[in-house]
């Protein structure tokens, strides 16, 4: 079941990528790899939680941990009140960063998504400009325009989960 599920998946990222330019495949790698790269920092971000946690309830026993004590004698922290405030901001800068990277991803997904949706509609219509009168006689044009302005929105892989 689970393996049918798989092979489908893979089927349709094949016919996917059969679909698209050179340029479109690039950035369409360049796209994975951001969102691998978002979903990575999304996942450090959830598991800084637990030591920022820490810091605040028990940031003496934090303080002589092996690697805090390496930052706490490399940013010459003297007191408790440093460490919890160092490590604030570190854990608010890191969220700033990774939100900032998240929003640039998400522009990146639109603008690929975007340029997309505008090449697969201006090949299907250079498509139809190469057509014999007869093809515009014989299908419906209101269903061609259809096609055109919304291919890709409309471009269903039949896919089922």
């Amino acid at each position: 079941m689970i393996f049918n599920k798989i092979t489908k998946a893979f089927a349709i990222i094949k016919q996917f990528l059969g679909i698209l330019t050179k340029k479109f495949k690039i950035k369409f790698i360049f796209n994975f790899i951001a969102i691998l790269g978002a979903s990575l920092l999304e996942t450090l971000s959830v598991s800084l939680l637990l030591p920022f946690v820490q810091a605040i309830l028990n940031p003496e026993k934090l303080m002589q941990n092996k690697y805090a004590s390496i930052l706490v004698q490399f940013f010459n922290i003297k007191t408790t009140n440093q460490f919890i405030l160092a490590t604030s901001l570190f854990v608010v800068a890191f969220f700033i960063l990774k939100n900032i990277y998240q929003i640039l991803c998400r522009y990146w997904q639109n603008k690929f998504r975007a340029d997309l949706q505008v090449h697969i509609s201006d090949t299907i219509l250079t498509s139809y400009m190469s057509r014999p009168y007869s093809f515009f006689i014989d299908h419906n044009s209101s269903e061609l325009m259809r096609n055109v302005m919304n291919s890709f929105c409309d471009y269903n892989l039949n896919v089922e989960y």
